[in-house]
């Protein structure tokens, strides 16, 4: 998708458990601002796909299943990442998913570490956090996840 960043403040959802967090692709749409009304159009895949390939891409989360099997890998490689694309694809049918069995993630533990030190919780002005913060956000990453 050209042009798509999930780095916007409509999407700040994404980027905390206090919203609807990463667990799975159900929980990617509604951070993306789609409803059981609407996440099953033909817009609605490829953008939940693309926001997954940015956030792995900016290692913010990490697969822990994978089509029913426990995916335990942390570190991805970039054809390791492209192949989970590819399966989610694979496997995603656009009627009734059962988006539980298609993949999960979880944040990655340096996130949540320097999530916690920025001192986002509970409590957050998640008006400064979505105005603020977000669109800062690539830069943030870029400055506090590991080095590779």
């Amino acid at each position: 998708m050209k042009n798509f960043t999930i780095f916007k403040k409509e999407y700040f959802d994404l980027f905390t458990d206090y919203g609807y967090g990463v667990a799975t692709l159900a929980h990617i749409m509604y951070g993306l601002g789609y409803d059981l009304n609407n996440m099953n159009s033909e817009e609605a895949k490829p953008k939940c796909v693309e926001a997954v390939k940015q956030l792995l891409e900016n290692d913010i989360i990490h697969v822990t299943l994978l089509n029913n099997e426990l995916y335990n890998k942390k570190t991805l490689t970039n054809l390791e990442k492209e192949n989970i694309l590819k399966k989610i694809k694979e496997i995603w049918s656009y009627k009734q998913p059962n988006f539980e069995s298609i993949i999960n993630f979880e944040y990655q533990n340096w996130y949540l570490s320097k999530i916690k030190e920025e001192g986002i919780n509970i409590k957050t002005d998640w008006k400064w956090f979505s105005e603020e913060f977000i669109p800062n956000m690539k830069k943030w990453i870029e400055e506090n996840r590991p080095k590779r």
